[in-house]
């Protein structure tokens, strides 16, 4: 069970899902994702989360990002819930890095992209790109 556990979590720091969704299934976790954020919906949230999820974000220094890498679900659903207790201003589901993902600007008019990597159902990893310097030619959603 270990040797699994620890394949499970090098596909995904590789970036790569050992049981690739499709664009239509991997648009439907996201769905599901946001709708759970905006609901506040914790239990809902850490059923879509895989329970070794990882969450990443990159300010670049230049806005405001979460400093440390997040890791499982119930812990990264009650960082990303008090987050949303500020929601966007605005947001829109995008083609990010190949895959669906998310584009959301805050209430302070900061762009943030959010690429996720969906492994058989779940959120494995999450990164949320707010570094502008990255971000320069992603359109506003």
């Amino acid at each position: 069970m270990r040797q699994l556990a620890s394949r499970a979590r090098r596909h995904v720091e590789r970036g790569r899902p050992r049981f690739p969704p499709t664009h239509a299934e991997q648009r439907e976790v996201i769905a599901a994702f946001a709708a759970a954020c905006q609901a506040g919906d914790l239990e809902r949230l850490v059923a879509l989360l895989d329970p070794d999820v990882v969450w990443r974000g990159d300010g670049g220094g230049k806005v405001a990002a979460s400093h440390r890498v997040e890791r499982g679900a119930r812990n990264v659903a009650r960082r990303l819930l008090a987050l949303a207790r500020r929601p966007p201003r605005s947001g829109r589901m995008a083609v990010v890095n190949g895959a669906p993902g998310l584009v959301l600007t805050d209430a302070d008019g900061v762009l943030t992209v959010v690429a996720f990597t969906v492994d058989a159902g779940r959120v494995v990893a999450i990164d949320a790109v707010r570094n502008p310097d990255k971000l320069t030619t992603v359109p506003q959603p």
